[in-house]
């Protein structure tokens, strides 16, 4: 059997490594960018929920 060389096929599998490299790091942004937002969504709920606790206190105490 014998082999063919394809000119430019190095270059075409360094990009195709490449690519793959580029996939993997843009997968992990995505993970690490999915905890961030979960991590911020906690912080405001319960900023808000306190937040809440502070008006409804504020109007209790301003009822004649």
């Amino acid at each position: 059997m014998e082999s063919i060389y394809l000119q430019g096929s190095e270059d075409v599998q360094r990009a195709g490594g490449a690519m793959r490299e580029a996939a993997h790091t843009i997968s992990n942004v995505s993970s690490n960018l999915q905890v961030v937002l979960e991590a911020n969504q906690r912080f405001l709920d319960d900023w808000l929920l306190r937040f809440e606790r502070v008006l409804e206190l504020d109007r209790s105490e301003r009822k004649p």
